[in-house]
């Protein structure tokens, strides 16, 4: 029965990301301002936006993030994607194995990725407290190149079977970490990471944090509305907003390698996130979206329109390559200033 609602569960969550808007949180990004160069000094052709992960180049620093898997309606939606990654030379991560670790039914809606991206970026993804034994099987199923381990505290509260035990997270993760074959990313799944958790998850070993910050896809909302005892709850403005929670991690001079997801939408806020110290962003809701119309036409023209405003705002920041956009001016206003000044944050 359990394993029945746990495929249930995937299902509802396409079901009412597809219902329910981003937000109500906006990830900050229009407080973000890069310095427009009308001097240039380089040519559209000479413009390199690749970025190395993990031995592996990607076209572009995009990821597709975490999505769906396990229930058998959701192999075509990780085929689509896999195909698109593999096309356009971008990283992806599957959606959370559990299902797969405990059916093995579920087991082909994950493989699918890696049959279709054969040589690219795979990303394997579990609950930050999973069985090493069981992360390590994650990663051997979809022979992964890096590990996502999602802590989501806010999303398991709102659901009705979620977890309600979260002491031992940090020693999970430390052994997780210090055993795993490959890098292994911390992942919030939409509320956000702040300098006090980014300084818990370096003592311990991390080096990869996907902030995951609000302003994109809310899980409070999604379980809300999905729980059998359905109530409005004044807590769906919860978290920390994406760019407020990289400017966090930044300005402590942690060595952290930083992936930017929550609300990120387009060219500009990919190209903002890597300015605010970012090696990727990784977007996942308009993906999902696109990747539910038939055939894959949709998916390309998303990836194309954030690739080619991405590029267009590189060449308008003067920056040749990615090296050169983390290096770029940027401008603070607004809400994320204040944010940054109240916590006293030397980014602000």
């Amino acid at each position: 029965m359990e394993k029945k609602s746990r495929l249930q569960r995937k299902l509802d969550h396409i079901e009412n990301t597809l219902k329910l808007s981003d937000g109500p949180n906006s990830p900050g990004f229009e407080d973000i301002y890069l310095i427009h160069q009308a001097l240039p000094g380089i040519d559209w052709h000479a413009i390199d936006t690749s970025q190395n992960l993990w031995g592996k180049t990607l076209a572009f620093p995009i990821i597709i993030n975490a999505l769906t898997g396990g229930p058998l309606e959701t192999e075509g939606i990780n085929k689509k994607l896999g195909l698109i990654a593999a096309e356009f030379s971008l990283g992806m991560a599957v959606g959370s194995q559990t299902a797969a670790l405990e059916n093995s039914s579920s087991v082909r809606t994950f493989k699918i990725a890696r049959k279709m991206n054969p040589k690219g970026i795979l990303i394997a993804n579990v609950s930050a407290n999973c069985a090493y034994n069981k992360a390590v099987k994650a990663v051997e199923m979809i022979e992964a190149d890096a590990l996502q381990l999602h802590i989501n505290a806010a999303q398991e509260i709102f659901m009705d079977e979620g977890d309600r035990l979260f002491s031992h997270l940090e020693d999970n993760i430390c052994e997780i970490v210090s055993r795993s074959p490959v890098p292994v990313i911390i992942k919030e799944v939409g509320f956000g990471i702040s300098l006090e958790c980014a300084v818990k998850l370096f003592n311990i070993g991390v080096e990869w944090v996907d902030v995951g910050g609000s302003g994109g896809t809310n899980f409070i909302k999604i379980e809300a509305a999905r729980s059998e005892g359905w109530h409005a709850t004044s807590l769906t403005s919860w978290g920390i907003p994406t760019a407020a929670s990289l400017l966090e991690i930044k300005g402590s001079n942690l060595p952290l390698k930083l992936i930017a997801s929550g609300g990120i939408r387009n060219g500009l806020d990919l190209l903002k996130s890597l300015a605010l110290g970012a090696v990727a962003g990784a977007i996942a809701g308009p993906f999902l979206k696109a990747a539910l119309r038939p055939g894959t036409d949709e998916i390309s023209k998303l990836v194309m329109h954030i690739c080619n405003d991405f590029k267009k705002g590189m060449l308008l920041s003067g920056c040749k390559n990615i090296a050169d956009l983390k290096k770029a001016p940027v401008i603070i206003t607004g809400f994320i200033k204040e944010w940054l000044n109240e916590r006293n944050s030397p980014c602000k």
